[in-house]
């Protein structure tokens, strides 16, 4: 006869995961080789990673909860999700990354050809060594 069970029993404890980086970067090592040689797999083609980065890049800037989800009808699939998220999302996201920096750059290079001038500085040079000789060596200027 079954054991039964009459009634609720109390909850799991926690068990921490034991995360450890050297595991992690032999896995990744490990992976593309693993593709080639272990699996039917020939080429991986992601669509949209881009938005993948994007949400990977906000949910590190505490912006947005993020939840990845998915089901594995392949036994290949966990391969292909490792390769999409060390490989593909990293080089969309660097990709990304450098468009910006190029635009910014093509932004500023267009601001700075409006002319001539230098812009003016911040603070006062003036002010700021007679702030620093105030401070520094208890001088005052003399007026006169």
């Amino acid at each position: 006869m079954p054991n039964s069970i009459s009634q609720v029993q109390p909850p799991l404890e926690f068990i921490p995961p034991a995360y450890n980086p050297l595991v992690m970067q032999g896995c990744q090592q490990i992976l593309p080789w693993w593709l080639r040689f272990r699996t039917s797999i020939s080429h991986i083609q992601a669509e949209n990673v881009e938005t993948l980065a994007e949400l990977f890049h906000q949910f590190q800037n505490q912006k947005v909860r993020f939840l990845l989800a998915f089901r594995h009808p392949n036994s290949d699939d966990p391969y292909c999700l490792g390769q999409l998220i060390w490989k593909l999302v990293p080089q969309a996201a660097r990709a990304a990354e450098a468009a910006e920096a190029s635009e910014l750059m093509a932004e500023r290079a267009a601001e700075g050809t409006g002319g001539d001038r230098e812009p003016e500085p911040a603070v006062d040079p003036e002010q700021a060594a007679l702030s620093l000789l105030r401070t520094h060596l208890g001088a005052r200027p003399v007026d006169g």
